[in-house]
């Protein structure tokens, strides 16, 4: 296994590790305090459920696909599959920016209430982060190479281009 793929597997493994530790230090820090869990818990819960299982799929590639000789193209098959896993990846990392924004929004809300105007406030940020993540799948899908509407597009392509498949994981496993 080259060693690209030994700190691609440990990134997808370490990061989500943090991430587990951080939320389950906010919910027992909830039941410490006695406060009942709200909208922003739930929203950080399914971010880190999409983020556990970004870096699972993400993990799992780079110990079965790390090979560079799988991924150029010389077996198809696998090229393909690699870039696949790549478009849902940033698809759900998209996802998952959104649901930490909005969690982020909800909590702000919920500790610094001020007023009226504040929650009208927080609310159109919330709408703005939604439109903002139906942009970003909707533009990924229209754009990436060998996505669902761009295979639709270009049938006579069989497999699509060959891309580096290694640096769009790791900025997904950083990031999420």
């Amino acid at each position: 296994m080259p060693t690209y793929a030994y700190s691609f597997v440990a990134t997808n493994i370490a990061l989500p590790c943090l991430a587990i530790l951080a939320t389950c230090l906010r919910f027992c820090s909830r039941k410490i305090k006695k406060q009942r869990i709200s909208w922003d818990d739930y929203t950080i819960a399914l971010a880190l459920i999409c983020t556990v299982g970004i870096c699972i799929a993400g993990a799992y590639v780079g110990l079965v696909y790390s090979n560079e000789e799988q991924i150029s193209g010389r077996n198809p098959g696998l090229s393909r599959l690699s870039s696949k896993v790549v478009f849902w990846d940033v698809i759900i990392g998209h996802i998952i920016f959104g649901l930490i924004k909005i969690s982020a929004a909800l909590f702000y809300q919920r500790i610094f209430f001020v007023s009226v105007r504040y929650n009208i406030v927080t609310y159109v940020y919330i709408g703005v982060v939604a439109a903002w993540v139906l942009t970003a799948i909707f533009g990924h899908m229209f754009s990436f190479p060998s996505g669902p509407v761009q295979c639709v597009y270009h049938m006579h392509v069989r497999y699509g281009p060959t891309i580096g498949l290694d640096c769009p994981r790791f900025a997904m496993a950083t990031h999420s």
